[in-house]
């Protein structure tokens, strides 16, 4: 086994983690809508943009990863879904 791939589960527990880290700035930012109006509403808006388009490039990153794996059990499909749902 070489060192990439004895490190790929590795990679894949940080690229987990970083999207449950995203998916709760999102939903601090939510919170923090209700409270605010004008330039700041439009800013946070912003920033919950920039923060989904950052965990769909992990959550494609996971993806992919999980693919080169061979895992094709629809469980990984379901762990991104459940990221993805903090429309």
């Amino acid at each position: 086994m070489s060192q990439a791939q004895a490190s790929h589960p590795q990679v894949m527990d940080a690229t987990e983690a970083s999207l449950s880290m995203i998916r709760s700035a999102i939903e601090d930012r939510k919170v923090l809508l209700k409270e605010k109006r004008g330039k700041e509403f439009d800013e946070i808006c912003a920033e919950i943009q920039q923060l989904k388009w950052q965990q769909t490039r992990l959550a494609g990153a996971l993806w992919q990863g999980q693919c080169q794996d061979g895992g094709e059990d629809g469980h990984m499909e379901m762990q991104l879904k459940g990221w993805m749902s903090t429309s």
